[in-house]
Parts: C-alpha cells; sequence; structure tokens
C-alpha cells in the first residue's frame, strides 16, 4: 500500500473489512443536566409567582418540598464551606512546615560548611603536630648524636 495514496471511503479497498460507523445519535430522552438545573431555577420563579397569585394547595405542597429542598442545598453548602475553610488551614500549615523546612535546610547546609571547614583546619594542625614532632625527634636525634661525639672525644685530648 503507498502511503501517500489517499484512503478510499470502502473500508474492503484499504485493507481491512471494517463494519461503517453509524454516527447517529441516538436520544437516551434525558435533557443534560445544566439544562435541567435551569430548568428547575424557571420552574422555582414560576412556582413562587403563582403562589403568590393564590393558587390551590397542591402548589402549596410542591413550595413546602421545594422549601425542604433548599433547606438541604444550604447543609451542604454549609458543610463545603466548611470543609472549604479546613482545606485553607491545613494548607497554611502545610505552607508553615515548608517555611520551617527551609530554614532547617539552610541552617543545616550552614553547619555543613562549618564542619568541613573544621576538617580542613584540623588536618592542617594535625599535619604541623606530625612536622613538629619529626622536627623534634630530628633535634634530638642530632644533639644524642653530637653528645656522643662530645663524650667519646674530650675536648682536652
Amino acid at each position: 500500500m503507498d502511503p501517500h495514496r489517499p484512503l478510499s471511503p470502502n473500508p474492503a479497498r484499504n485493507g481491512g473489512a471494517a463494519e461503517p460507523i453509524d454516527v447517529a445519535v441516538q436520544s437516551s430522552g434525558r435533557r443534560s443536566f445544566w439544562s435541567r438545573i435551569a430548568t428547575r431555577r424557571s420552574r422555582t420563579a414560576a412556582l413562587q409567582a403563582t403562589l403568590q397569585s393564590g393558587v390551590p394547595a397542591a402548589s402549596e405542597s410542591l413550595h413546602t418540598r421545594l422549601g425542604s429542598i433548599e433547606e438541604k442545598l444550604e447543609s451542604v453548602e454549609a458543610s463545603i464551606d466548611l470543609a472549604s475553610q479546613r482545606l485553607e488551614t491545613r494548607m497554611l500549615q502545610f505552607w508553615e512546615i515548608e517555611e520551617q523546612l527551609g530554614l532547617v535546610s539552610r541552617r543545616l547546609s550552614e553547619l555543613d560548611a562549618s564542619a568541613r571547614e573544621v576538617a580542613l583546619r584540623s588536618a592542617r594542625i594535625s599535619k604541623a603536630v606530625t612536622f613538629v614532632a619529626v622536627l623534634a625527634v630530628t633535634i634530638l636525634a642530632g644533639l644524642g648524636v653530637l653528645l656522643a661525639l662530645a663524650l667519646g672525644f674530650p675536648s682536652g685530648t
């Protein structure tokens, strides 16, 4: 098959026996969530307008049901507000911990640099002490040789 050749609308000619795709949309009989909410709000406004005009008791039961739904909605909103406040508190605590960790990290890096400097100075002092010890041993050995020579050959003879 030539990669530059356009595909044919016939699936059998494209190398496969694929079924044609049915693009017809089947209606489920339900409207979208947002359109249902918008409809409920418009119905609520219409219901309130009819209640104010003096419609019979059936509308009053609908109004009481609507009132209970609104109360539930308000309780849900209150719980969401509470959860939001808790989340904000947790985020602030997290932010404070992060700042403290940053300070600890900086202090740790300062201590690490100080420890390296102390180790370097300690190594220098150790080398100096070793040099002084070797020098002292050499000087003492030289003095011992001189003393032995002085004792072996008295100066008056």
